[in-house]
């Protein structure tokens, strides 16, 4: 079975964090890279400029898993590979996923207007789907409002979410130009529930969680039983203090007011286990992979910011940020090679930790 081996791979390759002798790794300076990266992050914990869980894989090999720093700094719990983290923005290629499932199957059409869903919306008729997955709609950004600073601190449901930004006017014509926005995948959370007629929580579950076998992750938004048995493995958010010689805990926010934008927790070894399945058929064919992966305007494609580096290579990734959380997922397809970085520390740079790893992942021999 597929997800055996993907969970087989995850366990065999690796103990506490080393990266076990084995004929599989074929990179002649795999020890380099998987140095040269433990002795950076190492510094930056030092620094107190990190705290968090770290994968690089390269060549369908995992060449470093390992958490740095503490999960609860209160008790000094250590980071692991396997301590759950708030992924925020990181929740949207979840989201994405299974809107082109949706539209793989037939059940809707990436083309159909935001009036067929939500009649009452304002400027319905001149939003579809695709504009909302690639954030062409010209929908303002409900978190970037002076309102969501009390907001986020409340208890609402979807429709009083949605109120907080519906009579918005549009900030430009919808799919004329690209601006990120949090509420066009909270439109997009809302769309599955209406298509499917269950919650996003359960959709989550049956069209992803479930055949990746990512059983360390979740929604937040929901009483979900991952978080009540495995409490020990959650990390707390956290902040420098002002004299950045220990760490405050983080502002409060209520997971209800990110939903299918950022409600989404996970691990490092879970978010791999994601990275592997697209690659094959599993969670979506490979034709609406390339739609997918497409980008629409400037560099953002279906849920995805997509860019090209150097040599050729080609860099599909989303990074999220929450109270006390900062994450991202980057995926080097043409080298089957992947960076995962969940962070439990506000006031990083998670991008220049990316760029870090990035130039020690791909270093010229």
């Amino acid at each position: 079975m597929e997800s055996s081996k993907t969970n087989d791979h995850i366990k065999s390759s690796w103990i506490c964090g080393i990266r076990k002798k084995s004929s599989f790794i074929t990179l002649e300076n795999a020890d380099l890279i998987v140095q040269q990266a433990d002795d950076y992050l190492e510094s930056l914990v030092n620094d107190k400029a990190f705290s968090g869980s770290i994968l690089l894989a390269r060549n369908n090999q995992i060449l470093l898993i390992k958490g740095y720093g503490c999960s609860e700094y209160g008790c000094q719990e250590k980071n692991t590979s396997q301590t759950i983290f708030r992924i925020g923005s990181v929740t949207k290629p979840f989201t994405a996923i299974m809107i082109l499932k949706l539209h793989e199957k037939k059940q809707l059409n990436l083309n159909n207007k935001l009036s067929l869903y939500y009649p009452d919306y304002p400027h319905s008729n001149q939003i579809t789907i695709k504009y909302l997955l690639s954030n062409t709609s010209g929908i303002e950004d409900y978190t970037e409002m002076e309102t969501f600073e009390r907001k986020c601190q409340e208890d609402l449901t979807i429709d009083q979410l949605i109120d907080t930004f519906k009579n918005e006017p549009l900030k430009f014509k919808p799919g004329s130009k690209y601006s990120y926005s949090n509420s066009n995948y909270i439109l997009l959370g809302l769309i599955i529930e209406k298509v499917t007629g269950k919650s996003y929580e359960t959709n989550l579950r049956e069209f992803i969680l479930e055949p990746c076998c990512m059983n360390d992750t979740g929604y937040e938004c929901d009483n979900n039983p991952i978080l009540n048995t495995k409490h020990n493995q959650r990390a707390c958010g956290y902040i420098c203090s002002t004299d950045s010689n220990s760490f405050d805990t983080c502002r409060f926010i209520n997971m209800s007011t990110v939903r299918s934008a950022g409600g989404i927790y996970s691990t490092i070894e879970d978010l791999y286990r994601l990275d592997r399945y697209l690659y094959g058929e599993k969670l979506l064919n490979n034709h609406t992979k390339k739609i997918m992966f497409k980008p629409v305007k400037e560099h953002y494609a279906l849920g995805w910011e997509v860019e090209r580096l150097k040599h050729r290579r080609i860099k599909q990734q989303h990074t999220g940020e929450i109270f006390g959380f900062y994450s991202c997922l980057a995926r080097f397809p043409k080298d089957n090679a992947c960076i995962i970085i969940l962070t439990n520390l506000e006031g990083i740079s998670v991008h220049d930790i990316l760029d870090s790893l990035t130039d020690i992942l791909f270093q010229e021999k």
